[in-house]
């Protein structure tokens, strides 16, 4: 499940506001044809197919080609396998914010005391 995450490009394409709307719409609707999906987003055509092949980089959507239409697919086993990566980590911050804030409190007064 981590190999996906060899592609430093899953949070680089994760943190654009429209390629997270066209996730959310993929996630709730399903398979979407390339131009449906530009209908959605008041943006050119080819502008939306840079997003999309961002994300298709990063392979959090894969294409299948119907006829002259490709069908956008949401690849969901990249999302879960960049969310576990982020669980991981999340403990690992939990744990230390943790710590220093059990520091600061124990400690804070020294420190307001010398400033």
């Amino acid at each position: 499940m981590v190999s996906y995450l060899t592609q430093p490009d899953v949070f680089h394409a994760l943190g654009d506001k429209t390629r997270m709307a066209i996730i959310q719409k993929l996630a709730g609707e399903g398979a979407q044809k390339i131009g449906t999906i530009a209908q959605a987003f008041e943006m050119t055509r080819p502008a939306v197919a840079k997003h999309l092949g961002v994300l298709e980089a990063a392979r959090v959507i894969r294409f299948e080609r119907r006829g002259r239409e490709k069908l956008c697919h949401l690849e969901p086993h990249t999302l879960a396998a960049a969310a576990h990566w982020l669980q991981r980590h999340e403990a690992l911050w939990v744990n230390a914010l943790d710590g220093l804030a059990a520091y600061v409190e124990e400690n804070g007064d020294d420190n307001d005391a010398n400033g």
